[in-house]
C-alpha cells in the first residue's frame, strides 16, 4: 500500500502543469525561403477593385516572412494574430485570421512564422490588412487544417521594439504594428475608471490617451473579455507600447495591448492651466457658477450627458423636436486669468450625430462682463479651429487644434450653436475637454 501512495504521489507530480507557461515549441523542418513580403501583398490588394484577393495556387509559390506581435493570452485579441515584417522599425503590418483560440500556446512574441499564401485571401478587413480565408465579399477565418498547410513556425525569437510614434505622426501605413507613445497620460475625464469594466462599456471599453506635448489624443481599446478590463487606469505619465489598429466600424485609430504590462506611467501628470471636463458635473442642464448657459433663441440648451461614444460625461446640445423656428444657444467659460501665461493657446474636441446645417462656432472676448446682459454688449472675436461636421462620421471625436488666445490677462470663451426644428437643422453637437495651455 505504501509503495502505491508513493508512485501515485510521483505521478501527480510529474503531471502537474509548469508554474511558469511556456510556448509549445515548434517541430522545426528545413523552412522554405521567403520570396514576398507584407508591403507586397499590400500592394497587390491596392491594385484590386474589390478591395480583396486570392493567391491563386496555380501561380508560383509565395512565402512571407512575419512576426508575432499580439497574445491573446490577455484575453484583448480574439482569433487573430498581428504580424509585422521586422522586430524593430516595422515598415507594415498585418494580421491573420484563424479559427482557433488560446493562440499564445503556440506562436510567441517575437516569433518568426513563414506563411504560404497560394490559396489564402488578403484585403483591408475593418481597416486592417488581413489575410485568411478568401471570400468573394471579404476574409473569413482559416479552419485548423488550412492553419498546419499554411502556417510554418520557426525556433527563431526575438526582441520585438515598438517604433516611437507621436501621436500626430500616426499614418495608415502604420496600422498593424507595434508602436510605443512618449509622454502621454490618460485623459482627466478616464481618472479612476477601469480599462473595460464600467457600466456603459459593451463591447470594448475605450480610454482616450492624451499627449503632453501638444494634447493630441488616441483610444486605448479594451475588450470586455480581456483578463485586465476592472483593473483601474494608472492615474500618472510616461510612456505605453501596443499595437496601433482600427476601432470595429474603421472610423478612427485605437490602441491596443497585450496586457497592462506595456504601460509604464512612472511621471507626474502633465495637467493643463485650465481644464473642463465636466466629470463632476450633474447630468442634465449644464449649470456651474460663473458659466452661461445662455438661451438667446428657441428652447434648447447644453446638457451633460453619458453614454458608450462621450468622453466620460460630456456636453450635447441639439434642436431634433424642439419645435423651435430658430435655436441659438451660448455656452460661456468664465473669465480666466492668463497673465500666467507667455502664449496661451486654447483647445477642445468635438462631434456629432446626424449632422446637417446645424453651426457650431467659437469666439473669445477680453471685455465680457460676466452678465446676460453683457453677452451682447462684448466684442466677441471668431477662434477658426476643427469642428466636426456632417462630413465626419457620426460620434467621432475632432481635435481642434491648438488656437492663440491675445496675451491678455483676462480671456471668456463661448461655443455658441445655431440650428432650429427643421430636418435638416435639428443635428447634433458634442462638446468636451476644453483646456487652456501654455504654447510652446
Amino acid at each position: 500500500m505504501k509503495k502505491l501512495m508513493i508512485f501515485l504521489i510521483l505521478f501527480a507530480l510529474q503531471c502537474s502543469p509548469p508554474s511558469n507557461f511556456e510556448v509549445i515549441p515548434p517541430i522545426i523542418e528545413s523552412p522554405p525561403k521567403e520570396n514576398t513580403t507584407i508591403t507586397a501583398i499590400a500592394e497587390r490588394v491596392k491594385q484590386s477593385e474589390s478591395g480583396f484577393i486570392l493567391f491563386s495556387e496555380t501561380e508560383e509559390i509565395l512565402w512571407v516572412r512575419a512576426y508575432v506581435i499580439s497574445s491573446d493570452e490577455g484575453g484583448n485579441f480574439y482569433k487573430e494574430i498581428y504580424l509585422q515584417d521586422k522586430t524593430e522599425k516595422a515598415a507594415v503590418g498585418m494580421r491573420i485570421l484563424l479559427d482557433k483560440t488560446a493562440l499564445y500556446t503556440h506562436y510567441g512574441l517575437g516569433e518568426k512564422i513563414i506563411i504560404r499564401l497560394n490559396g489564402l485571401g488578403a484585403g483591408y478587413h475593418r481597416g486592417v490588412l488581413s489575410i485568411g480565408s478568401y471570400q468573394v465579399d471579404g476574409i473569413a477565418s482559416l479552419t485548423e487544417t488550412q492553419i498546419s498547410s499554411h502556417i510554418i513556425r520557426t525556433d527563431t525569437i526575438e526582441e520585438l521594439v515598438p517604433e516611437s510614434t507621436p501621436i500626430n505622426s500616426i499614418v495608415s501605413q502604420t496600422v498593424g504594428t507595434l508602436i510605443e507613445l512618449e509622454n502621454v497620460q490618460f485623459g482627466k475625464g478616464e481618472i479612476n475608471k477601469t480599462f473595460s469594466g464600467e457600466a456603459f462599456d459593451t463591447f470594448d471599453g475605450e480610454r482616450r490617451l492624451v499627449s503632453c506635448d501638444d494634447q493630441k489624443s488616441l483610444f486605448l481599446s479594451t475588450s470586455n473579455y480581456s483578463k485586465f478590463k476592472s483593473v483601474v487606469l494608472d492615474s500618472l505619465s510616461g510612456t505605453i507600447s501596443g499595437i496601433l489598429t482600427r476601432d470595429y466600424y474603421d472610423n478612427k485609430y485605437i490602441l491596443r495591448i497585450n496586457s497592462p504590462a506595456q504601460i509604464n506611467f512612472l511621471t507626474p501628470r502633465c495637467d493643463l492651466f485650465f481644464e473642463m471636463p465636466f466629470e463632476e458635473e450633474t447630468l442634465g442642464k449644464f449649470e456651474k457658477n460663473g458659466w452661461f448657459n445662455f438661451i438667446e433663441k428657441g428652447s434648447v440648451y447644453w446638457k451633460v450627458y453619458e453614454d458608450a461614444n462621450s468622453l466620460g460625461q460630456s456636453l450635447q446640445i441639439g434642436a431634433y423636436r424642439s419645435g423651435d423656428k430658430a435655436s441659438v444657444c451660448w455656452l460661456i467659460t468664465p473669465n480666466i486669468d492668463l497673465s500666467g501665461l507667455n502664449l496661451p493657446q486654447l483647445a477642445f474636441r468635438t462631434s456629432t450625430s446626424f449632422a446637417d446645417k446645424i453651426k457650431l462656432e467659437v469666439f473669445y472676448s477680453v471685455n465680457f462682463e460676466g452678465s446676460i446682459a453683457g453677452i451682447k454688449k462684448a466684442k466677441w472675436k471668431r477662434l477658426n479651429g476643427s469642428i466636426a461636421s456632417k462630413d465626419e462620421d457620426d460620434l467621432l471625436w475632432i481635435d481642434s487644434g491648438l488656437l492663440a488666445l491675445p496675451e491678455k490677462d483676462r480671456v471668456a470663451i463661448a461655443f455658441v450653436y445655431s440650428g432650429s426644428s427643421k430636418s435638416d437643422f435639428d443635428g447634433t453637437f458634442e462638446l468636451d475637454d476644453i483646456r487652456i495651455l501654455e504654447g510652446q
